[in-house]
């Protein structure tokens, strides 16, 4: 009888202190994270690439795939596209304004890469992230023509190479809701074609945690 009445007082104790006890918070489940973005590509590297080439536009595609909470395998393909510039055109191969007169041209860069990002810890209002790596790349230029008093004459042919790319930048990404979220990006590609030509990026995407 004793030991009843004393694991009746032991069980009556230790209900409040278990009631009080916070339930265990939800482990976040690390997801296979796809994305897209579009943003602007500034021409760098080399002069000749910057000289001749204008402001463009940017697009890439891309997934995340978590190591651990911090660590992620990300695989992007992006697709920069610039327009001539024709007073540089001009100016670089010193011809008359008044008898030469450049048609549009353009260039467009493709680069896909494995990278290792690495996320900091999450804020009230998002977190950050570094991203590097590397992969093959390839770069076409159209052919330019040039309109000489009333004719057309070819001056340059249209131009295919590949080779090997790197890539490296910083961004931060905003959750929305448990499936989908926001990030600005800021990310370096240098190719070794053209003298190691080199864009940059600046881009806003969405992210999406579900296929």
């Amino acid at each position: 009888m004793k030991r009843v009445i004393i694991l009746t007082l032991i069980l009556l104790i230790s209900l409040p202190a278990a009631a009080q006890q916070k339930p265990p918070e939800p482990v976040e489940l690390l997801e296979p994270v796809p994305y897209m973005a579009l943003g602007l590509a500034f021409p760098l590297i080399p002069s000749d690439y910057t000289d001749l080439w204008v402001l463009g536009m940017h697009g890439s595609v891309g997934l995340d795939r978590p190591i651990s909470d911090k660590y992620y395998i990300n695989y992007d393909i992006m697709i920069s596209y610039h327009g001539l510039d024709k007073n540089g055109y001009r100016d670089k191969h010193d011809l008359d304004w008044n008898i030469f007169n450049p048609l549009d041209g353009e260039v467009t860069l493709i680069f896909a890469t494995v990278n290792l990002k690495r996320k900091f810890p999450k804020t009230p209002i998002g977190r950050g992230y570094v991203v590097g790596g590397g992969g093959p790349m390839a770069y076409r230029r159209a052919k330019i023509d040039v309109r000489m008093a009333d004719q057309f004459f070819e001056t340059v042919e249209a131009e295919n190479s590949f080779g090997f790319g790197l890539d490296v930048g910083i961004g931060w990404e905003f959750k929305a809701t448990r499936k989908w979220g926001f990030f600005f990006e800021h990310r370096y590609y240098t190719g070794t074609v053209e003298d190691m030509i080199t864009d940059m990026s600046i881009k806003f995407g969405a992210r999406f945690v579900s296929f």
